[in-house]
Order: structure tokens, then C-alpha cells, then sequence
């Protein structure tokens, strides 16, 4: 029996890595299991328990935590059995956050395999994500220069589907060419991820000039996209100030907040130091407003009108 448990935020490159373990099998259709959410630990024993069918290997997935939740429990069902299980039999758990390595169920299950990390590089963790680009880049059989890295750095983020994405549509560009012109990058890829950021960050800090300008600068970006990305980022200032408020640790704002690199969470709280957190619950709340009307069609020009109700909230009670 094997035992693969993937952990972390990046899960395009996670489900890349799924995908690979699931080649190994003979058939698939048979013998891949994805395990319900609301499975449990008794479950997932009596599944590992049962032999392939068609073939000497089987996967049985599970993409919840319930094996770690409840520690003495798990550990009391997997006790004398894993070593029952059938030899070509594959434990595959995935996961956000990092199961305890130190617990009697994790080193009882790393007995038969090893833990795997994709977290999602950091924003301001620019050389890191360099590296990722050009080493991606490379893959697809194709080099860039540094100036052509620091271009797709600035203008693609961290969204590693999204820089696969983009990779892709150069090297069709590209097609036998060795190497990528700063001139070609400029025309093939948009500035929208730095653009949606700073239009957040706009909306933040109450610009509305600066808001609706940067907006233009995202006609061509679905409002959708855009919503998605002003969530993710309110969310997180959300989480920040509220942990700010409670007198959290920067380790556990980090884990409220789901940013991966407590190094960063110094300056989300820079970022939020001037709005309340009334101020920014409401922003999400329009933000859903937002995504409902963009979904149901109600109003043709809902993106501009949120956007501008957005930096016009009140920031009163700044705590």
C-alpha cells in the first residue's frame, strides 16, 4: 500500500499532481475512487480494505480532513489495518493546510508514503516566482529573458493555472523559436492581474477616480474575473483586521487569513491600518451584490456602479 498525502493552497498544481498518480492505473474508471465530502475515517479504512478491480492497483481519494479532526478516533479504526490493506492499493488525501506531523495518525500513515506541498507563491516573493516562470517556460520549450521574466512577474501574479495559461498561448505564438521578444509579451499578455490588485487596492483606499480609471483599463477582462479577484482580496483584509482587532499573532492571522507566508501579513496590516472593519465587511457585501447581479443579468452597468458605491462606504469607527 501507498500513501501520497498533497497539502496547500495551489491547487492547479496540485490536481497536476493528482493527475499523475492517477495514470498509474490500470483503469481508471474502475479504480479511482473520489471519496464523498462528508466520508469519514471508518469509511475511507473500509474502502482502502477492498481489492482492485481489473488491474493490481486502486486509488481511494479523499479531499477532507476527516482523518486528522478527530485524532484518537483515527487512530484507534487504522490501528492493525493499513497493514491489511492490498499491496497496489493507493491512499491519496489532498488537503489546504499542512496535517500535524507530529501526531500518532500522520506518522502511522507516512509509514507507507510521504507528504507533498503546493503553496502558492507569495506576492512579494518576486525571485521565487522568477524562477517558477522561467523553469515553466523552459518546460514548454522555450527561453525568456530576465527583462521578459520581470514583464510576466509584474503583469501574470501567482495564479500558477493562469501562468500555465499564458505559457501556453506564447509557445503557440512562439512555435519553434528558441527564445521570447519583450515586444511580443507586451502584445500577448495583458496587465489585468496587477490591474485588478491596484483597482482593489483603490477601492480600499477610497479613490474613486483612480477606481473608475483603472477599471477602463480592464474592458477586455470578464466582470466576473474582476469580482473574483476584488473577493479574494477583501477577504483577506477582512480576516487581517479582524485579527488585528483581537490581538492575534501574525502566525495566526496568517492561518485565519489563508496567506501561507506569515512575512506578509506585516504588510496586509499596513494595507488596512486606515479602514474600519465595518467599512470593509460592507465592501464584501456589495462585492456579493455584485456577483448576483453579474450572473442574473440585472443591470448592464452593475460593475461601474458597485465600484464607485465601494470607495464611497463611510469609514466610520476606525479601530
Amino acid at each position: 500500500m501507498r500513501v501520497y498525502i498533497l497539502y496547500g493552497d495551489d491547487q492547479f498544481n496540485m490536481k497536476r499532481r493528482v493527475e499523475e498518480i492517477k495514470s498509474t492505473l490500470d483503469n481508471e474508471v474502475l479504480n479511482y475512487h473520489l471519496l464523498p465530502d462528508d466520508s469519514n475515517a471508518q469509511a475511507v479504512v473500509n474502502e482502502l480494505l477492498t481489492p482492485p478491480l481489473m488491474g493490481d492497483s486502486k486509488i481511494i481519494h479523499v479531499s477532507n480532513d476527516c482523518l486528522f479532526k478527530d485524532a484518537d478516533n483515527t487512530k484507534k479504526i487504522i490501528k492493525g489495518k493499513l497493514e491489511m490493506a492490498p499491496s497496489g492499493n493507493i491512499l491519496l488525501i489532498t488537503t489546504s493546510k499542512k496535517p500535524a506531523s507530529n501526531t500518532v495518525v500522520v506518522k502511522e500513515l507516512l509509514k507507507y508514503g510521504k507528504m507533498q506541498e503546493f503553496l502558492r507563491i507569495s506576492e512579494w516573493n518576486t525571485r521565487e516566482l522568477s524562477t517558477y516562470i522561467k523553469d515553466a517556460a523552459i518546460m514548454k520549450g522555450f527561453n525568456l529573458s530576465n527583462e521578459a521574466i520581470q514583464y510576466l512577474v509584474e503583469n501574470i501574479g501567482t495564479n500558477s493555472e493562469l501562468i500555465n495559461s499564458e505559457l501556453t498561448k506564447i509557445k503557440l505564438y512562439v512555435g519553434d523559436k528558441d527564445n521570447v521578444e519583450i515586444e511580443a509579451l507586451q502584445e500577448l499578455v495583458s496587465n489585468n492581474y496587477s490591474n485588478s490588485i491596484q483597482l482593489a487596492k483603490y477601492c480600499l483606499d477610497g479613490k474613486t477616480e483612480d477606481a473608475y480609471s483603472k477599471l477602463n483599463q480592464l474592458e477586455n477582462t470578464h466582470p466576473l474575473q474582476i469580482t473574483a479577484a476584488l473577493q479574494t482580496c477583501f477577504r483577506t483584509w477582512v480576516a487581517v483586521k479582524a485579527g488585528i482587532i483581537e490581538n492575534k499573532s501574525d502566525v495566526e492571522i496568517a492561518s485565519i487569513a489563508n496567506v501561507y507566508n506569515p512575512s506578509r501579513i506585516y504588510f496586509l496590516k499596513q494595507e488596512v491600518r486606515s479602514c474600519s472593519l465595518l467599512r470593509l465587511r460592507n465592501i464584501l457585501a456589495v462585492l456579493v451584490k455584485l456577483e448576483y447581479e453579474l450572473k442574473t443579468g440585472a443591470s448592464n452597468n452593475s460593475l461601474i456602479t458597485r465600484i464607485v458605491e465601494m470607495t464611497k462606504l463611510s469609514n466610520e469607527h476606525i479601530i
